[in-house]
């Protein structure tokens, strides 16, 4: 986890069962695993309504994937 404390918002995320640093100059959050995720993405899950959730969060991790916004405009592959 990141140690500058008056960068970083820290946090316990009962959804990822973990602890989670907010990076409050870049947006950011860093999990304790190591998995990061992008403003991009909180916008997204954020936009849809949605909190994450651990599946959501082990296979980010796992594939170190990037969420991405579906539907016609951002068609899945």
């Amino acid at each position: 986890m990141p140690g500058e404390t008056d960068r970083f918002i820290y946090m316990d995320s009962a959804a990822i069962k973990q602890r989670i640093a907010y990076d409050v100059s870049t947006d950011r959050v860093v999990c304790k695993d190591g998995t990061v995720y992008e403003p991009e993405e909180i916008q997204i899950m954020a936009g849809a309504g949605k909190t994450i959730s651990l599946e959501v969060h082990l296979v980010k991790r796992i594939f170190q994937g990037v969420i991405v916004r579906g539907g016609k405009n951002n068609p899945r592959p």
